[in-house]
């Protein structure tokens, strides 16, 4: 077991055998050289964002006694950071590698620098090197079933930045389409953003869609109505929404125009509606305006105006059986904010009545004491069956089948809400959830 404790920064020595460094180097000279020849620019990024922000608060160094010398400690964990600090304590070490640029600019960056030689860090003790090897091994190999540290990847990253207050061109475009109902949040969902994006860094196709993408800005323009934007968009949107749709179809230049074929001349925007000033692509912009035919100069992105409750106030159901109306009306009246938990449990308790009725009243055979899974499977295959729903409009409930993921809305999902005393859903959880099975909820009970 790991023992924490605050040592300072001048009893730590960088790792002659770290895995960065190739061949073991002989001597902290040696070791920092190495380190600054494998990372190069990178160190300077990483010195950059510590002398701002401080040592992340969720990381520690894994450390080891010396072997000659027990009061110094080897960073086994951590190297990256320590050369940081190293080159921002002392910038001159820089200069045989990184040159005399870098050295100026560590200088500058080390006037607002925290730290100093005998400043105490948290670091986490072991006896050895071997036990250190499992920490390491989860803290870097990859291909261990999710036991080590998982990278999130372009969904996720995509998620974390929207919660934060940050949109990506191309989820403003998927906000756009969903919110003016083009697409559905399932067929938004199963949309890979990065084959999304790589169709949408080529020129050619944003001239044929008719946007504009400022990345550095991070925002999309148009200068066309919402109305005639919006159908280009949506057109490559249910193409790529599709189970048939591969990267293969968009991965060169030839196999995007090719693409941009199946976009037809009245799918694009009517050159005759081009108006005299771009505006900014809103996702929450009323039907027929992507900022309005009395459009404005471009402005850097308005936040967007979210639900307050669970399900949509305006959103009505057929719904007969008096308990399940009920349930429907808190959902319709609970703040999110305020009852997330209780949201995501009712969404839980609203999804399992309105499949059971689906089943009582279609009379399909099911197993005695099937769990909602299979249930769903059922409702799910029939909905396809008798044409109510496309395999595409089906997306999110063959996720909320299999997929763990809290956004999907997913049965083992739900479980948890109900029965975990660990898992607390985010108001933006909960909202998602409900907007990946409304379309479901509205053909159920249609």
């Amino acid at each position: 077991m790991a023992d924490i404790r605050e040592i300072r920064l001048s009893r730590l020595r960088l790792d002659p055998a770290n895995p960065r460094l190739g061949d073991g180097k002989e001597s902290q000279r040696q070791a920092l050289i190495a380190m600054m020849e494998a990372q190069g620019a990178k160190l300077v990024s990483l010195a950059r964002d510590i002398s701002k922000q401080g040592l992340s608060p969720i990381e520690r160094f894994l450390v080891t006694p010396a072997e000659d010398e027990p009061s110094d400690f080897v960073v086994l964990e951590g190297n990256r950071r320590l050369t940081a600090l190293k080159l921002l304590m002392n910038p001159d070490l820089a200069e045989p590698v990184l040159g005399k640029a870098v050295v100026r600019t560590l200088r500058e960056l080390a006037t607002d620098l925290q730290y100093k030689a005998d400043t105490p860090v948290a670091c986490a003790v072991v006896d050895s090197r071997d036990e250190a090897v499992h920490w390491l091994r989860l803290r870097h190999s990859v291909g261990l079933d999710g036991a080590g540290a998982e990278r999130w990847g372009t969904p996720e990253q995509e998620r974390f930045e929207l919660r934060n207050g940050k949109v990506s061109a191309e989820m403003t475009v998927l906000n756009f389409l969903t919110q003016r109902g083009a697409i559905t949040p399932g067929q938004a969902e199963s949309i890979s953003i990065t084959s999304l994006r790589r169709l949408l860094n080529d020129p050619a196709v944003r001239a044929a869609i008719g946007i504009d993408i400022d990345r550095k800005a991070g925002n999309v323009t148009t200068r066309y109505p919402a109305d005639e934007v919006a159908k280009p968009l949506q057109r490559i949107a249910e193409e790529m929404a599709a189970d048939t749709f591969k990267v293969a179809n968009i991965y060169t230049k030839e196999d995007r125009e090719e693409f941009l074929k199946r976009v037809r001349k009245n799918e694009r925007p009517n050159p005759k509606s081009l108006l005299p000033v771009a505006a900014e692509l809103q996702s929450s912009s009323a039907p027929g305006r992507a900022g309005g035919a009395n459009t404005k100069p471009v402005k850097r992105g308005r936040p967007l105006k979210r639900r307050a409750t669970v399900a949509p106030s305006n959103l009505s159901l057929k719904l007969k059986k008096a308990r399940i109306k009920d349930i429907y009306r808190e959902l319709q009246r609970l703040k999110v904010e305020d009852f997330s938990n209780a949201g995501a449990v009712l969404i839980r308790v609203f999804l399992e009545l309105t499949v059971d009725s689906f089943i009582k009243t279609k009379k399909l055979v099911m197993k005695q004491g099937a769990e909602l899974g299979p249930r769903l499977q059922a409702v799910h295959d029939r909905l396809l069956a008798d044409g109510v729903m496309s395999k595409g409009e089906l997306a999110p409930i063959r996720k909320a089948i299999s997929s763990p993921d809290l956004i999907q809305a997913s049965v083992s999902t739900f479980n948890l809400y109900v029965h975990s005393s660990e898992l607390t859903p985010s108001p933006n959880d909960v909202r998602a959830a409900w907007d990946n099975l409304q379309l479901f909820f509205e053909r159920v009970w249609a």
